[in-house]
């Protein structure tokens, strides 16, 4: 039983466990580089879909204050706060959290919201903007007027 040669030992050489190790690596490296750009992806889509909210609640407010003919105070730019007042001093008032609440200390992560009046009388658009993850500056934008409202 003692009369085992070396050459009839079976095993792996190093060179297939590089390769395969290798292989095992690339594999690891791609699923995180799709899992990342994913989770990147659908961060993007919930600041969208917030902004979105944010912007036709602005345009809600709009609607109503349209209703009880008060829309002479976005002769200028402006927004309403949180509590449904028209704001023109856009500089402070005009900064949301992303759960809709108004921010006026400007931290991250916060939409910039602006109603402004359109070239036609009685349009409005009500745009959103903040610092996108995936880099820049986004925006939402959506118009509100009689004409166009349904």
């Amino acid at each position: 039983m003692s009369g085992f040669s070396h050459r009839e030992q079976r095993g792996d050489t190093i060179v297939e466990v590089l390769v395969c190790t290798a292989i095992v690596s690339l594999v690891l490296v791609g699923s995180y580089a799709i899992a990342n750009r994913s989770m990147n992806n659908i961060q993007d889509t919930q600041e969208h879909t917030q902004a979105l909210q944010l912007v036709q609640s602005q345009i809600e407010q709009l609607r109503s204050d349209a209703n009880a003919q008060n829309l002479s105070d976005f002769t200028s730019a402006g927004c309403y706060d949180a509590t449904g007042t028209p704001q023109t001093d856009t500089a402070s008032h005009c900064y949301f959290n992303a759960d809709g609440t108004a921010d006026s200390n400007g931290a991250e992560p916060d939409f910039h919201v602006v109603i402004s009046p359109g070239a036609t009388s009685g349009i409005y658009k009500v745009s959103a903007s903040w610092d996108s993850l995936l880099g820049g500056q986004a925006n939402v934008s959506l118009f509100y007027g009689p004409e166009i409202s349904g």
